[in-house]
């Protein structure tokens, strides 16, 4: 990610690297996301561009647009999922992608609406059990 600042992260990157496993780029991600065959992201908005490209998602994490993404929790499922060669389905993303436009997202201009939505987000979840 292009703000991690982890010495940790940036040496197994170069690390990586010099073993010709992966190579690092400052293209621009929707030229990169274009020429991918999939996305594979833990969590990352990457993620959600690339259901915008139609592209396949695969998710190791918890995110908003789960789904229209294949999620993975081991290397084992991960395995599988990839030997598959899964396809995007175009359903899933165009169901996920209306409602994220038309329910979800909110103008920055909006402010009533924007109150109105936080409104109903807080009253969802005071609805919901806490859990401890």
């Amino acid at each position: 990610h292009p703000f991690c600042g982890s010495m940790g992260v940036q040496k197994c990157l170069d690390q990586l690297e010099a073993a010709g496993e992966i190579i690092r780029t400052d293209n621009s991600i929707h030229s990169l996301i274009t020429s991918a065959q999939l996305v594979l992201t833990v969590n990352s908005g990457v993620g959600l561009e690339a259901l915008i490209h139609g592209k396949t998602v695969i998710v190791s994490g918890s995110c908003d647009y789960s789904y229209a993404a294949k999620t993975v929790r081991n290397p084992h499922e991960l395995s599988q999922v990839l030997s598959a060669a899964p396809l995007p389905d175009v359903r899933r993303i165009g169901e996920l992608l209306y409602f994220y436009v038309n329910r979800f997202s909110v103008p920055a201009a909006e402010v009533a609406l924007i109150h109105a939505r936080l409104g109903e987000w807080l009253t969802a979840t005071e609805l919901q059990p806490c859990a401890e």
